[in-house]
């Protein structure tokens, strides 16, 4: 194989000054093509420079690759002016330059290939500046070629058959690293300072840290100065998941290669890392200014070639970034990156695109943007600063060469609709409308054909509304602009429809094979997102979407790829793809690898909102809002009704007027996914019903109990009461023909479907009350007090509903306050009321809930069919009832990672201890209560843990001890001390026959003399029966013979102990008060050796001052807002007791008699007086009615 030519990645191909082949050692022939490379360039500037004077300038320039076009016209242009200032002829030299860049404008204009297109756009960016220096210089009256106004400038020279580069005192070798042919920035006076500044550092050999908002151009500058000096400049995105060694890596290839790096966002790494990182830095930069060409880095020799450098970029104060330790700071050199000259990029820009009137244009794209910031209203999704006005000039350069020949006003008026109106909300269209018309009054923007395209959108709807189809346009017209964009927009505003919709029509009908990719971002880890080390042995392993962009990436087809991002957009996740989203297009891992993106490849993300979203992010990236007024409820209807079942198809015309009726009110919200879930609510009723004859006169009814319980059922009881009240005047006025009754709600009825539930007449409503009959009669006396379940008409009623909507396979979302009863009604329906073939499985999520968690509980109750595949068993059906969804804490900006879990689940298939215990506590948790629940906690976990709490009456061991139990997900059983409950252990022993096979972790309270065996030993003598021994020998003998013992009664019975023992957790509450205790541990020395003891003293001023104030704030007759009135009346209640408490002493001393202050006493005040000023208020109130009532008869 032999090597002749280099090619960019843009398509421009640069011959080699000599052949190479690529036999040997792999780095040996790839150091001899970079040598190669570095040659070639050189001789190509060697050429190009000599054949400058001997050719005309127009011939000159298609001549050539474009890196070396643009060096060669700077080194001429760098003659020239050096030449005029001499001479003092700069004014003929700026006509002179005006006359070349004119041609070269015209060249624009003319027919060229792409690449030359793209060569000539950038050398104008550069002429236009050159143009501009040698204007200022003569304004400027310069003399001599050593005034600051031009040594500031770059200049290129060629002497010595080598190109150097000048800015002021410096002076750097040109790198000739071929770059390919590639666009350059318009510089503007900002990047005239920045380049002066970053040259300066270079020459002292220190490093640039240019620093400002986002879309100020500080990682371009950087990037396009390394182009002017032909150095490889490596753009990396910085995050918190870097340690030193990845940066490491990155410093010592820099240092060995000579090329630059540019660390963007460089103040999002941790702190930590960035002290070490400031050694690392320093140890290169000393080396260079040492002038070495070997040194020692962290341990070893390596290369070191003279012109590397490291760039830092950064976003002061946006949300996740951090200072800069001093001896960082002191390696870099500040540049202060504000608001760039919009007006001057958008001229230029649009200038080397071929517009005659750029000048006129670029203004008024600049007053669009800057009164439509003005004006209309603030959104956290809009973003008028330089990204967006450059997708404008770059949409309209991409119309200037599909329509060569259409006026620039239109062309521009269509960039800037087409860029802006895509993200703007309904109020907001209607003002940039007029702004737009103000500024273009006399253009009239004709529509566009977009032929096919229209058709095929059009095709994939049943019922299109016109609003829609304009969505999916403007989310195809923001893709041929932006490779990064947002679909932004509440819960059912179409989003997802949107971009399937477009995916369909791009793929079937106009043969452009497109694949998504969907994921969640917050339901994983940012290292299963991204990647990750291994902690212990530091391996890479790739995340989901460094997988993903990884096999595109590899893709030897030209087909399209959307990465679509489907859940809540922060800056924990997607500040690591600022450099995806930018000009950039690179997927920077904190492994060091750089993984470009390529042409086809668009990342997509689908977000009710960005409220958490850093300027960075929405800057980058396109937007595309959607709002439910664009569609409506008519096109869900319209849909709807081509998927009813049969025996409801009849009816759809009836049903389409209720549904103008019922859901077109004011008195609903607008949100359609209300309005959404009445569907399936019709389809559940109709399901069940046989007979055919009395369908139309249920029609009706069914539409008006299934709108009760998808609209009207997630209001709390005072929506509940409006409610029933519109919908029953609502029914009157429309004369609907089966009224409710007048007696309670609406929500209080059910329909009789033709007597399959009860023996009333078919077709009329019923009071749900009526099937709760007899229940008295079905209490079995050997239930346990906390298994019964007393019917009412809210359990059954939602028992009813719950059992029709898990019979038809639909999700069901139960919300209401603690202790409603949602965990009880629920989990008894699963498990005594559903078909065999439903599985019920419980998860309860606490506030450590997290989404591996979550996956693993889930995957953990079913069945593995294959790779990634998890099914219930054959035959069955899988129901899970989730306890506490809202549980799992919120991340810093708001996620809940096990809920987006679920959320993905379900879109692509497919206070605690109250609502889980029947006896209700109210409790304060000050700090002292938190640190016993903490205690208790830890001891009852570990194994044979056990706990023995010493308090006065009142100081809350029981309570705290309960709440300590749920925490642990242990089941706590109270024992009070009675002669009669000595022996309880007897009732209880078959609990631990019938459970030893599960070894379930139970937490009782015990107390009294057999409590010292259990403790000890596990056991009570003699407690079980004949018959429950052999149940325990049968359940232990294949957990003996499992330990290789032999099945002896002994080893059963010890074997069983020793997992009482084991899952068996005691909590014993005593008062230290008197001689009983100290005779109770001198009786029972196993309360002392078993148990961990914990005391409870008096409580804190802090405590008392919490419960007073929490008592206090729920009295609803207290103005709790005035904080004067609360603040006192607790320090009142607390000085109340505390005096209490020293008198008792003092009492002790005087009278020798004990007066004990317990936190008991202390409720008990609150308690009087939450009483007395209710009674007190209640008496002035009816002594003010009374006088009202004399005056108004006198």
């Amino acid at each position: 194989m032999r090597m002749t030519e280099m090619v960019s990645g843009e398509g421009e191909s640069v011959e080699f000054s000599e052949e190479l082949y690529p036999t040997g050692n792999v780095e040996d022939w790839l150091g001899e093509v970079e040598r190669v490379m570095l040659e070639s360039v050189r001789a190509q500037c060697a050429k190009a420079v000599a054949a400058y004077p001997d050719n005309k300038r127009t011939e000159w320039v298609l001549q050539w690759p474009g890196q070396v076009v643009i060096a060669g016209a700077q080194v001429y242009w760098s003659q020239y002016v050096e030449e005029a200032i001499t001479n003092g002829e700069l004014d003929e030299l700026y006509e002179r330059l005006v006359g070349m860049l004119s041609d070269l404008v015209g060249l624009v204009r003319g027919k060229l290939t792409g690449l030359q297109r793209m060569m000539m756009s950038a050398l104008i960016v550069i002429e236009v500046h050159a143009r501009d220096v040698v204007g200022n210089l003569c304004i400027e009256k310069v003399k001599t070629i050593n005034d600051f106004e031009w040594v500031s400038q770059l200049r290129y020279y060629w002497t010595k058959e080598n190109m150097y580069v000048r800015a002021v005192n410096a002076e750097f070798p040109y790198g000739y690293e071929y770059l390919g042919n590639t666009g350059r920035l318009v510089i503007t006076p900002l990047t005239d300072r920045c380049y002066l500044t970053l040259t300066g550092a270079l020459h002292l050999k220190f490093g640039g840290a240019p620093a400002g908002p986002a879309g100020t151009g500080k990682t371009e500058t950087t990037k396009d100065l390394g182009k002017a000096l032909a150095i490889q400049t490596v753009v990396f995105n910085c995050s918190d998941q870097l340690d030193f060694m990845a940066m490491g890596k990155f410093f010592k290839g820099l240092a060995s290669s000579g090329a630059w790096a540019c660390f963007d966002e460089f103040n999002r790494i941790d702190i930590e890392v960035l002290s070490v990182v400031a050694q690392q830095i320093a140890t290169i930069q000393n080396a260079q200014a040492a002038r070495m060409d070997r040194f020692m880095f962290e341990g070893v020799e390596i290369a070191l070639k003279a012109s590397c450098a490291v760039f830092i970029t950064m976003n002061p104060g946006y949300a996740g970034r951090t200072e800069l330790p001093d001896n960082l700071k002191a390696l870099f050199r500040p540049v202060a990156m504000m608001v760039p000259d919009y007006a001057m990029i958008a001229e230029i820009s649009l200038y080397s695109f071929g517009f005659n009137n750029a000048k006129h244009l670029s203004k008024k794209i600049v007053s669009t943007f800057k009164l439509s910031s003005e004006q209309l209203s603030s959104q956290d999704h809009y973003d008028f600063g330089m990204r967006a006005v450059k997708t404008v000039i770059s949409a309209a350069g991409n119309l200037k060469r599909e329509h060569p020949d259409m006026d620039e006003e239109v062309i521009c008026l269509r960039a800037i609709r087409d860029v802006n109106v895509p993200k703007f909300l309904l109020d907001d269209l209607k003002l940039f409308r007029g702004i737009v018309s103000d500024l273009f009054p006399k253009i009239k923007e004709e529509a566009i054909d977009y032929g096919a395209l229209m058709d095929s959108i059009v095709d994939s709807f049943t019922h299109h509304p016109p609003g829609f189809v304009t969505k999916c346009i403007q989310l195809y017209e923001t893709t041929v602009v932006r490779h990064g964009l947002m679909l932004v927009g509440p819960t059912c505003s179409g989003k997802t429809k949107c971009y399937n919709v477009l995916a369909k029509a791009l793929t079937h009908y106009l043969h452009d094979h497109l694949s998504t990719d969907v994921l969640n971002p917050k339901s994983i880890t940012m290292g299963q997102l991204y990647g990750e080390f291994d902690a212990m042995t530091h391996e890479w392993t790739d995340g989901i979407l460094s997988t993903l962009i990884r096999q595109g990436c590899s893709a030897t087809d030209q087909d399209k790829r959307w990465y679509m991002f489907d859940g809540p957009v922060d800056a924990v996740w997607i500040e690591n793809m600022n450099t995806v989203l930018d000009d950039n297009k690179k997927l920077c891992l904190s492994s060091g690898e750089i993984i470009k993106l390529t042409a086809h490849m668009t990342m997509m993300f689908e977000v009710a909102d960005l409220a958490v979203a850093s300027p960075a992010t929405v800057s980058r990236c396109g937007m595309v809002y959607l709002e439910p007024g664009y569609i409506g409820l008519a096109p869900f209807v319209y849909c709807w009704m081509k998927r009813v079942p049969d025996a409801i198809l009849p009816f759809v015309d009836q049903l389409n007027e209720l549904f103008n009726k019922f859901l077109e009110s004011p008195c609903f919200v607008q949100d359609v996914n209300l309005s959404f879930t009445l569907f399936p609510c019709i389809n559940l009723s109709s399901a069940v019903f046989p007979r055919i004859n009395l369908m139309g006169e249920l029609i009706e009814p069914w539409f008006f109990f299934a709108l009760i319980w998808s609209v009207g059922g997630t209001v709390d009881n005072d929506g509940r009461l409006k409610f029933s009240n519109y919908l029953r005047e609502k029914m009157k006025e429309e004369n609907i023909t089966l009224q409710f009754p007048e007696a309670g709600l609406v929500y209080d009825y059910q329909l009789d479907d033709a007597g399959i539930t009860t023996k009333s007449k078919p077709g009329d409503w019923y009071v749900v009350s009526s099937n709760v009959v007899g229940f008295i009669h079905f209490i079995n006396p050997t239930t346990a007090y906390a298994d019964i379940i007393v019917p009412t008409i809210d359990t059954v009623r939602t028992s009813l509903l719950v059992e029709m909507l898990i019979m038809h396979k639909k999700q069901i979302l139960t919300i209401g306050p603690t202790g409603t009863g949602k965990t009880v009604v629920l989990m008894d329906k699963l498990l005594k009321g559903m078909p065999p073939e439903y599985v019920p499985n419980f998860l309860m999520f606490s506030a450590k809930t997290s989404a591996n968690q979550t996956q693993d509980l889930i995957d953990g109750k079913l069945d593995k069919r294959r790779k990634g595949v998890f099914a219930p068993p054959l035959g069955k059906y899988a129901v899970f009832f989730i306890d506490d969804l809202n549980m799992p804490s919120l991340e810093t900006y708001g996620a809940q990672p096990p809920i987006e879990l679920l959320r993905q689940w379900m879109d692509h298939t497919l206070e605690d201890y109250n609502q889980v215990n029947t006896a209700q506590m109210k409790l304060v948790l000050f700090l002292d209560a938190v640190q016993h629940v903490c205690r208790i906690s830890r001891v009852i976990r570990q194994p044979l843990g056990n706990a023995l709490l010493l308090g006065v009456g009142g100081s809350g061991r029981q309570s705290l001890s309960r709440l300590a139990t749920h925490i642990v997900d242990f089941t706590p059983k109270s024992v009070e001390l009675t002669p009669k409950k000595c022996r309880f252990y007897t009732q209880k022993g078959r609990f631990y026959t019938k459970n030893v096979d599960f070894t379930p972790k139970k937490c009782r309270f015990y107390t009294q003399k057999d409590l010292n065996n259990i403790l000890n030993s596990g056991d009570v003598p003699n407690i079980y029966a004949f018959d429950d021994l052999d149940n325990i020998y049968n359940a232990m003998k294949p957990i003996v013979m499992d330990q290789g013992l032999p099945p002896t009664k002994s080893n059963l019975y010890n074997a069983f102990t020793k997992r009482i023992r084991a899952n068996l957790h005691t909590i014993c509450c005593m008062s230290p008060i008197g001689e009983i205790f100290r005779a109770r541990l001198r009786m029972f020395p196993s309360l002392i050796t078993c148990c961990t003891i914990d005391w409870f003293s008096e409580w804190p001023d802090e405590a008392l001052q919490s419960v007073a104030h929490t008592f206090l704030g729920d009295i609803t007759d207290i103005d709790t807002s005035n904080q004067k009135l609360m603040n006192g009346m607790v320090n009142m209640c607390v000085i109340m007791h505390q005096s209490v408490a020293t008198h008792s002493k003092r009492f002790l001393s005087e009278l020798s008699r004990h007066n004990y202050v317990t936190p008991t006493s202390y409720l008990e005040l609150l308690g009087i007086f939450n009483k007395l000023i209710g009674l007190k208020i209640s008496e002035l109130t009816t002594n003010r009615d009374r006088m009202k009532i004399g005056l108004d008869k006198v």
